[in-house]
């Protein structure tokens, strides 16, 4: 494999994934946009300790909303107002289509690539800059 077509090959791999990446921050975005007009307020939580406490804050102020212990302490809190930025997350994953291949580069290499790029895309934008 020359060079040239590893370097084509990275540069394709790596616009294909930062477009998909830039196009689930757009879906996410308008998603929270529309809950927020709509009257919701997106949160933000997890589990925060190995006994089951749990924590949720508001997703835009880090406001945090309510804290507690177990399952049932946390549906007691929940309220249907509220929209969890994994669910708006998961639907953005759901309606876009992922770049498929691997772009005349070997598999592995490929694979490595895409994970850096989704896990690093302020990164991976520096190498298409001139």
């Amino acid at each position: 494999m020359e060079d040239g077509e590893i370097g084509n090959g990275v540069r394709k791999l790596v616009v294909a994934w930062l477009m998909w990446h830039r196009e689930l921050d757009q879906r996410e975005r308008a998603r929270e946009l529309r809950d927020r007009v709509e009257g919701y307020r997106v949160v933000d939580g997890e589990q925060t300790n190995s006994d089951g406490s749990w924590e949720i804050t508001d997703a835009e102020t880090g406001e945090l909303l309510a804290k507690g212990v177990g399952i049932k302490t946390f549906d007691a809190v929940w309220q249907e107002s509220w929209v969890h930025t994994d669910a708006i997350g998961s639907e953005a994953h759901d309606a876009s289509q992922q770049p498929t291949g691997d772009f005349g580069l070997p598999h592995g290499m490929a694979q490595a690539l895409e994970a850096w790029v989704v896990d690093q895309p302020d990164e991976a934008l520096l190498i298409l800059e001139p």
